[in-house]
């Protein structure tokens, strides 16, 4: 009898160790497998990582220009509040069909993996991510392996409108704010902003965010202070915006970008790099490259863009190629580096032998600007022979800049520089022109295609003869591929009336 209740509690003592083995065995697992997920979640915004987190954010220009002529007279008036144009735009935004060709998403900050792999979107032809990834296969050429990359979108209305790009910077400055706390602070943390167009615009306008919530309770002296009338004037207006905006906690019910309209609370933000592709340089947002809340500025031009300087619409004054104000106002010391920077492709070079020291030199072209060109009046440029006459070269125009061109893709697979982006050769750019950038603030870089590199050779900008000061160069395979793993990008509609049919719709249902 002894031994059977000995057997007894010995079974019930073993069963009841399975269970708590058993118990224990998943508890284990769930908490290994929690641990392997929060250290995915936080190890994806730098944390249990000794890497840089370098977050680079894409940003597209105005959108749908063109239907802002229906109601022209609002817009110069910067009253478009209720137009039809408005309301167009606004639909139109939402609609994936216009996401085939750049770097854009829907509205707001979007975090994006970069990819070639159609699957990644379930091959909807989002050209953010393989343009994206373009930008990412030659950054990699160039940066050191202890920074780990971060590319968001953030998508605006795009409407043609000074107001309306104050009010996306003060959604875009919010976003990004919110964004980058969710990063581990005690590491290096740089934030890039590419942008298209007035995209550029809305960006330097998240310098006056920064200025007027660091001097809300005292705005006096800020404006005291101002360079010129303009930014006095820009400065007041960014005031009363954000003035008559909620508090951060009072907004938090609302939906979509608007829950981004209150008051910004983060007065540290500073943004490492600001490049602007194609910028209309106005008045308005020109002054803010002299406050230090930007460590460097590039405007990138070309001079094949007939785009950039023509408007006149949103803006007093108006719009130029090339920041004017550096050349009227002598700043002080403490400002951002300020670069401009001239795109050329495939121009011819020479060369020449001058006290038997042989250069390599820049041939000149009939599209050359001078002194003269840049000062002409709205009227005479937009009447010019050759502003909107076929191209004198291989520069990139103001689309060019910043979409795919599919067409030219196709046809010129292997041959034209002028199918992809210039944008997505930043990365070399910014190599080719770092040692020379110490010297002078004006510089012009020439792409060249050859049979074994893309080269880029480097000029201190002038109108007259141009030495070769600097070279750089990639490996043209780099190239080739990117340019067949974009194709497999290539909408399946590429005609105007396509478009236009699009647009069409949007503006019979208002």
């Amino acid at each position: 009898m002894k031994k059977q209740v000995n057997n007894k509690d010995e079974n019930k003592r073993v069963k009841s160790n399975k269970k708590k083995y058993t118990i224990i065995t998943i508890i284990s697992l769930i908490i290994a497998l929690s641990s392997s997920i929060i250290f995915k979640h936080y190890r994806s915004f730098g944390f249990f990582s000794k890497k840089e987190n370098h977050i680079t954010v894409f940003t597209h220009g105005s959108f749908g220009s063109v239907i802002g002529l229906m109601n022209l007279f609002h817009v110069i008036k910067d009253k478009i509040t209720g137009t039809k144009y408005k309301r167009t735009i606004s639909r139109m935004r939402k609609d994936p069909n216009f996401y085939s060709s750049q770097p854009i998403m829907q509205k707001g900050l979007f975090k994006i993996k970069p990819s070639f792999d159609l699957a990644t979107t379930s091959s909807a032809r989002f050209a953010a991510y393989p343009i994206l990834k373009s930008y990412e296969e030659i950054n990699k050429q160039f940066q050191a392996e202890n920074i780990r990359d971060h590319f968001y979108t953030f998508g605006w209305s795009g409407l043609i409108s000074q107001e309306r790009r104050r009010i996306e910077a003060i959604r875009f400055y919010n976003a990004l704010s919110e964004e980058l706390e969710k990063y581990n602070q005690s590491q290096k943390l740089k934030v890039k902003i590419l942008a298209h167009s007035h995209g550029g615009n809305m960006a330097l306008n998240l310098c006056a965010v920064n200025a007027v919530i660091n001097n809300f309770e005292n705005i006096k002296p800020l404006l005291e202070q101002a360079t010129t009338d303009d930014e006095r004037e820009a400065l007041k207006l960014m005031y009363k915006q954000i003035k008559k905006l909620p508090t951060k906690e009072k907004n938090i019910n609302k939906k979509g970008q608007k829950r981004f309209d209150y008051i910004p609370t983060n007065k540290n933000l500073k943004i490492n790099e600001l490049l602007m592709f194609g910028t209309p340089i106005q008045p308005e947002t020109e002054c803010f490259i002299f406050h230090n809340f930007f460590k460097k500025i590039y405007n990138i031009y070309s001079e094949e863009d007939v785009v950039q300087d023509m408007d006149i619409f949103s803006t007093k004054k108006y719009s130029s190629q090339r920041l004017r104000i550096l050349e009227e106002i002598t700043p002080n010391k403490n400002i951002p580096k300020i670069i401009q920077l001239k795109i050329m492709v495939d121009r011819d070079m020479k060369k020449i032998i001058k006290d038997e020291i042989k250069t390599l030199t820049l041939v000149q072209t009939n599209t050359q600007q001078t002194s003269e060109a840049k000062n002409q009046s709205f009227w005479k440029k937009l009447f010019s022979r050759n502003r909107f006459g076929p191209k004198k070269t291989k520069d990139p125009t103001h689309r060019e800049m910043w979409f795919v061109s599919w067409d030219k893709l196709k046809k010129n697979l292997k041959t034209s520089l002028e199918s992809i982006p210039s944008v997505i050769f930043t990365p070399l750019f910014l190599n080719a022109i770092e040692k020379i950038s110490e010297q002078t603030n004006d510089i012009d870089v020439n792409i060249r295609l050859t049979n074994k590199n893309l080269k880029v050779y480097v000029f201190k900008h002038s109108l007259e003869e141009q030495k070769v000061e600097y070279k750089v160069s990639m490996e043209r395979n780099i190239v080739d591929s990117i340019k067949t793993k974009l194709l497999k990008w290539i909408p399946d509609d590429l005609s105007f009336s396509n478009k236009f049919n699009i647009i069409k719709t949007y503006q019979e249902q208002i």
